[in-house]
This record gives C-alpha cells, structure tokens and sequence, in this order.
C-alpha cells in the first residue's frame, strides 16, 4: 500500500478508502457523504464533486461529469464553480470550447470578488473579436442578473 497526499485528499495506491474531502468552510465529508449533499442541491459539494471528476481524483476523470457538477453549482451563483465552469469552457474539456461562454463566467465570478477569474477572464477576452466580446458581455449580464443576484444577502 503506497499513501500520496494531493492537495486536499489523500490518494491510497491499491485500496479504496472513504477519505475525506472537503465540502464549504471547515467541513469534511466522505465521497459517499458529498455525493449525497450534491445531489441534494448543496453547491459547495456540487462544486467539490465537479473538482474530483475534473482531476480525477477518488472518481474517474470525466469532463462531463465535471461539467455538470460545475453548471449545478454555478447556476446557484458560487463563483469557484463559475471559475472552474468557465475554464472548461475555454479548454474546450467535456464541452465545445467557447470563449463567449467562458468568458461570461469568469466575468460573473469576478463580479463576485473572485479574484483569480479577474486574471483568466482578460486571457479569455483575448480570444474574442469585438462582435463576439460584445455577446460575452451581454451573457455576462444576463448570467449576473439571472445566477448571481438572486443569491446575493
């Protein structure tokens, strides 16, 4: 048996085991626990469980799986899902790549105060022409409008 440490989880080479990830602010769950709360609409699990199919880490890697996860919690307005949806969007990973959409995202996440969408979402602008910048600005609004304020205190 061979124990890695990755990040935030614990990889054991040869055993599955029911490690702990983390879900939110200083709470740790099992895979089994995190895949219930995000299916229960939790989007910080939504969000943790699109990261594992994203890496591949204690599931198969699949893309669009992550993709799903992402949209789930996004949707609901958390912007590291916004970030990370948006990133799939501009790698072209379980969707087709599209720098509108991802640069709709990263600008909602940085809406927010996200600060590393601040710096990716001008890498993705670069991509754009003005006619298709002008569409990612007016999704940007509309996904703000529709995915961020509702959720707003």
């Amino acid at each position: 048996m061979k124990i890695i440490l990755l990040g935030r989880t614990i990889v054991v080479i040869g055993v599955l085991l029911m490690t702990p990830v983390w879900c939110g602010a200083e709470e740790k769950l099992s895979l089994a626990e995190l895949q219930q709360r995000a299916a229960q609409g939790h989007a910080p699990a939504q969000t943790e469980m699109g990261m594992l199919y994203d890496d591949g880490l204690m599931v198969p890697q699949d893309y669009k799986q992550a993709y799903q996860w992402y949209r789930k919690a996004a949707v609901q307005g958390l912007a590291e899902a916004q970030v990370n949806l948006g990133g799939l969007y501009a790698y072209g990973l379980g969707v087709q790549k599209n720098f509108v959409e991802a640069y709709a995202w990263f600008n909602s996440a940085t809406a927010q105060g996200n600060t590393r969408s601040t710096r990716i979402k001008d890498l993705a602008k670069k991509q754009l022409d003005p006619a298709s910048f002008a569409e990612a600005q007016a999704l940007s609004e509309t996904y703000y409008k529709k995915y961020v304020m509702p959720f707003q205190k």
